[in-house]
């Protein structure tokens, strides 16, 4: 609370300080060109953000409203004419400015969201192709208009732009990742499809973005998983090698979310082939992070093997790795057999460490055996004192341990200990 107290305090110096600045020098010098300097805007910015976060839109907009010649203040106004109810003035506004610099992307996009704002689908529509026929620059003018169309969920629209896009710019599959998505909105995943699988070809360094896109459908039921999983499969079948690696990726995540583990492992096997070290030991963590995020336990284990197999991960990390699936699964005498497999071996000491720690909490909260507990525990502060007083709680769930045993002997013992220390 004082926290935000102390916020709304400088909020209040910052708008008393700037507004004083704009008394003290001519409005026409310091804020009136149609283009204000970063430092001007960025303190316009602020002081307006700081009123509207105090409730105060009015004067938010009454600070920026002498500005508006400036488009990045004009955007600023119609967030915040629209957040005030007022779209009456924020069409009003945007008409004046749009009639002033009807070139101008900024300017085009706050006229269009007003127009949407106001329910006038036909002037957004008639404003779009105009800004369109006139733009200087063809690829980035079909890529705004296209998207402005499609976050007014006017779907069929955009897809009209990206097509007029792909033939004046006789490129077949430009704008592939902005189709694949107004497909998707409309439903048409097969063609979606096609889109991202081009998108993927011919970018295979974004498979981020097509992977967002691939869950859509992914998640969209039953149909769309069955749909992206063969589709894939026909895509691995026909692509060139340097994007079978690519696919193979997207399948192994995409197979572990459909439960589908065996065919992951499988997919994982693949991949990992085509792999040099480095990349494929971060397929192999990203993989196992999945497994143990989506709790397929199973093909974890699998997967340490094949590292193993591999040599692409040592004897201590697989062991404790392996330990950690094992305890999760339940299987608390295999996780003690390869815990003790890692303390004996000649691993270096702060994974052996681990181990002892780890042998530790299995007896003290899995195996209900206390006494061999505190001789980890023990072996733990030889191997290394500062941990001492960092296990004195520990003990003492030992010395409750004991006494829930009925073991009062070395309970007794254990608390003489502890107070002696």
């Amino acid at each position: 609370m004082h926290q935000a107290a102390n916020k709304t305090f400088l909020n209040t110096i910052s708008c008393a300080i700037f507004l004083f600045l704009l008394s003290a020098f001519p409005a026409r010098v310091l804020l009136c060109a149609p283009q204000l300097d970063n430092q001007t805007f960025q303190n316009l910015q602020n002081v307006s953000r700081a009123f509207e976060s105090s409730g105060r839109l009015n004067e938010a907009i009454q600070l920026l409203m002498p500005h508006n010649d400036d488009p990045r203040v004009l955007a600023l106004l119609a967030d915040l004419l629209e957040k005030a109810g007022l779209k009456k003035e924020l069409l009003e506004l945007a008409r004046e400015a749009y009639r002033d610099t009807p070139a101008d992307w900024r300017v085009v996009a706050v006229y269009l969201k007003a127009l949407d704002s106001g329910g006038y689908r036909d002037s957004v529509r008639e404003a779009a192709y105009r800004y369109l026929d006139q733009a200087p620059d063809r690829e980035a003018a079909f890529l705004q208009v296209g998207n402005q169309l499609r976050e007014f969920q006017m779907y069929d629209e955009a897809l009209k732009v990206y097509r007029k896009g792909r033939a004046e710019l006789s490129r077949e599959r430009a704008f592939s990742r902005e189709v694949s998505e107004v497909l998707i909105d409309l439903g048409q995943y097969d063609k979606a499809l096609d889109e991202l699988l081009a998108f993927i070809g011919e970018h295979p360094a974004d498979q981020g973005i097509s992977q967002r896109q691939l869950y859509r459908i992914f998640n969209s039921g039953e149909p769309g998983k069955g749909l992206v999983l063969s589709r894939l499969e026909k895509a691995l079948d026909k692509s060139q090698d340097k994007l079978k690696a690519n696919i193979l990726s997207l399948q192994v995540d995409l197979c572990l979310s459909a439960g589908h583990s065996d065919q992951a492992f499988a997919k994982l096997q693949l991949l990992m082939a085509r792999l040099e070290t480095r990349e494929a030991h971060r397929q192999l963590t990203l993989f196992l992070g999945r497994c143990l995020k989506l709790e397929h336990y199973a093909p974890a284990l699998q997967a340490y093997a094949l590292a193993d197999s591999l040599g692409m991960i040592g004897q201590g990390p697989s062991l404790l790795g392996r330990s950690e699936i094992l305890l999760r699964m339940g299987r608390f005498g295999e996780v003690e057999s390869s815990l003790l497999e890692l303390v004996n071996s000649n691993e270096n000491q702060n994974l052996r460490l681990e181990a002892m720690n780890r042998l530790g909490r299995l007896y003290l909260e899995n195996l209900n055996r206390p006494a061999q507990a505190l001789h980890w525990y023990r072996e733990v502060e030889k191997l290394n004192k500062a941990q001492a007083q960092a296990l004195f709680q520990t003990k003492l769930r030992i010395v409750e341990s004991f006494i829930r045993l009925e073991q009062l002997d070395e309970a007794e013992r254990l608390c003489n200990e502890l107070l002696a220390g």
